[in-house]
């Protein structure tokens, strides 16, 4: 008796890298049954087989044996799209930007494809308004976040073609109250003696500068 061969036809999509993939071998009309599927070192007694994730596109030979023992073999690629690369504009280390309060920043989000990108706020802000296709926003804080709790802001960045793969992004800003000032000391002094003046605040450096008509930086300020 002449034994029939399986002869399936091969469901195999392409993903996005990373993603879970699955093939599926679907009998033809007067196929002989199938029995099990052998695939890289391993043998499915089902028609479905799911391939795990995978980085790169990559090609396989399955291995189809029937019922009465004949098999057939069938080869198969599965093709595998890269995510979008994101990097900003300004480029900082850990993606985090540190500024002042008040002070103005633009963060730009590049991608190493053609993509529409979507900006949005991790901390529920109302400003400023982001929308889909906008790579950059501006942002003008008016309240200090410190590294412990710096505002939050995510891009998803999805492909124009293909399976459309998505990448995502956080970008942190950290906030810096400015620098509180208090000088203290004798308000008015008697002609060439000694004015001593000290500034108390939250400050890193300083300088002095005679208000009034030179406006010069003071010799003797320390």
């Amino acid at each position: 008796t002449i034994q029939g061969r399986p002869d399936v036809d091969v469901t195999a999509e392409a993903i996005c890298e990373g993603d879970e993939t699955s093939v599926t071998f679907s009998p033809k009309a007067n196929s002989a049954a199938i029995k099990d599927i052998s695939i890289a070192g391993s043998t499915y007694k089902t028609n479905t087989i799911n391939l795990g994730s995978l980085s790169e596109t990559k090609t396989y030979t399955a291995i189809i044996v029937g019922t009465a023992g004949c098999s057939t073999d069938k080869t198969f690629t599965i093709d595998v799209e890269k995510k979008p690369v994101i990097s900003f504009d300004p480029n900082t280390e850990g993606n985090t930007s540190r500024i002042c309060i008040g002070q103005a920043i633009t963060i730009k989000a590049i991608t190493d494809q053609e993509t529409n990108m979507n900006w949005t706020s991790k901390d529920n802000l109302s400003s400023p308004v982001f929308s889909t296709n906008s790579s950059q926003f501006t942002l003008t804080p008016t309240a200090a976040r410190g590294l412990e709790n710096p505002y939050k802001f995510e891009v998803a960045a999805k492909s124009k073609t293909g399976k459309q793969c998505e990448s995502k992004e956080i970008y942190q800003i950290v906030v810096f109250d400015k620098a509180t000032n208090r000088i203290v000391g004798d308000s008015a002094k008697c002609v060439e003696s000694t004015l001593t003046l000290e500034s108390e605040g939250t400050f890193k450096s300083y300088s002095w500068t005679e208000v009034g008509a030179s406006g010069t930086a003071l010799s003797s300020a320390t």
